[in-house]
């Protein structure tokens, strides 16, 4: 039992949603570009929603964005470096909201121990913006209530 790892997968169906969104945003920029009306709107909409092609098309690809949790803690897979925390750098997890212009999206945030001690500027500035040290995203194929509950049964588990 001890030996348990429960491995949660990123959501097909969120991925998608983000392909279609980012491909609807990029076309209109592209619209707007193209018929000079709002140019540097379009230009926006190109630049910053054509990031979120990529990102969704790695979603895609199998085992990425993968949540690991296992007796030693937890690991996020990402596109660029994976996330370790221990059990000892966790007090818990809970699930809070950020503004994201005019609406408010939904993340798995992480409070940290006191004598979790890397990247203390950063967390520090994501506190001071977003009300959170630090945050899972909510892509997983269960909702991020049910995430948050299975992280704190971990974390009780075996931190």
């Amino acid at each position: 039992m001890d030996d348990e790892i429960i491995v949660l997968a990123t959501s097909k169906k969120k991925a998608v949603l983000l392909l279609l969104g980012a491909l609807a945003f990029v076309a209109c920029g592209i619209f707007s570009v193209r018929t000079g009306e709002n140019a540097l709107i379009g230009w926006v909409c190109i630049l910053f929603f054509g990031l979120g092609i990529p990102v969704s098309i790695y979603m895609l690809t199998p085992g990425a964005g993968e949540l690991r949790i296992d007796r030693q803690g937890i690991q996020m897979k990402g596109p660029f470096k994976p996330m370790k925390l221990a059990w000892s750098e966790v007090n818990g997890f809970y699930v809070d909201y950020v503004r994201t212009g005019y609406s408010r999206t939904k993340m798995i945030a992480i409070e940290f121990s006191d004598s979790y001690n890397k990247l203390r500027a950063g967390r520090q500035v994501a506190q001071a913006m977003t009300g959170m040290q630090g945050a899972l995203p909510n892509n997983f194929s269960r909702p991020a209530e049910e995430v948050c509950e299975l992280l704190n049964s971990a974390k009780k588990k075996w931190g």
